[in-house]
C-alpha cells in the first residue's frame, strides 16, 4: 500500500484550485487538516513563506512528512504539527487559509467542529474543502466492493452545512481519470494495484481472484465510458 497515492492525484488539482480562487493572495499562514505526506504543503513552503500547520493521524506519512521538511531548511515556519484527527487539534494560532484535501470524510459534522474550525481562522481567513461527490467513480467502487465502509460525499457535507445555517459557496467540477496508468498486460499495473489497496483500505494481493476479476471488469467498463472523477470545492469564511 503507498501512502501517498492520495497527495500524487491531488498536487496539480489543489493548486489549480487555490489559483482560481485567489486563496494565496495576501495569505501568510496555512492550516492543512489529513497532510498526509505533506506534498501540497511542501510545494507551498517552496513557493511562498508562508506559516504551517500540519494535522494527519498517521505516524507514517507524519515521519516521512517530517523528513522532508527538514530538508527544505524552513522548519522555523512551522506554527502547529498535531499526529492525530481535528477533533484531537488545540492551538492558540490563527490561520489565513484551512484546507481540507480529501480528509473530511472522516471528520465530524456537528457544530462543534465548525466552530473549532473558525476558532482557528484569522479574521478574514478561509476554509477551503474539497470533497467528491455521489456520482465520483471513486464511490461506486467503494459501495461496491467496501460496503462496511462509510461513503461521506460532498452531498452529506452540503446538507450539514445548510442544517447549520453555516453560508458557503459549492464549486461542482469534473476531473478525467488516467485509466491507461491503472492497467498492464491484460490486468493491473502496480500503481492500479496501489490505488485499490488505497480506495478499499485492503492491500491488492489479499483480495479472491474473484473480487480482483470483478474489479477488473469494473475498472474496464469506466474506462470505456470515461468516467471523469467529479469534485466538490466549498469555501467558508469566518462568519
Amino acid at each position: 500500500l503507498i501512502n501517498t497515492s492520495k497527495d500524487s492525484g491531488n498536487k496539480k488539482i489543489t493548486f489549480n484550485l487555490l489559483d482560481k480562487f485567489k486563496l494565496l493572495n495576501n495569505t501568510s499562514s496555512v492550516l492543512s487538516i489529513g497532510a498526509g505526506s505533506g506534498e501540497v504543503e511542501l510545494e507551498l513552503l517552496k513557493q511562498f513563506d508562508l506559516k504551517l500547520g500540519y494535522i494527519d493521524p498517521s505516524e507514517s506519512l507524519a515521519e516521512k512528512f517530517q523528513a522532508d521538511m527538514r530538508s527544505t531548511a524552513k522548519t522555523e515556519l512551522m506554527q502547529d504539527f498535531h499526529v492525530g484527527t481535528f477533533e484531537t487539534f488545540e492551538t492558540k494560532n490563527k490561520y489565513d487559509l484551512i484546507m481540507a484535501i480529501h480528509s473530511w470524510y472522516y471528520i465530524s459534522t456537528d457544530i462543534k467542529t465548525f466552530k473549532k474550525l473558525f476558532n482557528a481562522l484569522s479574521t478574514r481567513g478561509k476554509a477551503f474543502i474539497l470533497l467528491t461527490t455521489k456520482a465520483d467513480f471513486t464511490k461506486e467502487l467503494i459501495s461496491e466492493f467496501c460496503p462496511e465502509r462509510k461513503n461521506f460525499t460532498s452531498e452529506d457535507f452540503d446538507v450539514a452545512l445548510e442544517s447549520l445555517g453555516i453560508v458557503h459557496k459549492v464549486y461542482k467540477f469534473q476531473v478525467p481519470v488516467n485509466y491507461k496508468s491503472c492497467f498492464a498486460r491484460g490486468g493491473f499495473s502496480v500503481f492500479g494495484q496501489n490505488w485499490i489497496s488505497y480506495f478499499l483500505r485492503r492491500d491488492y494481493e489479499s483480495l479472491t481472484q474473484n473480487m480482483k476479476n470483478e474489479l477488473l471488469e469494473f475498472f474496464n467498463h469506466h474506462k470505456t465510458n470515461n468516467t471523469p472523477f467529479s469534485y466538490c470545492a466549498f469555501l467558508l469564511e469566518k462568519p
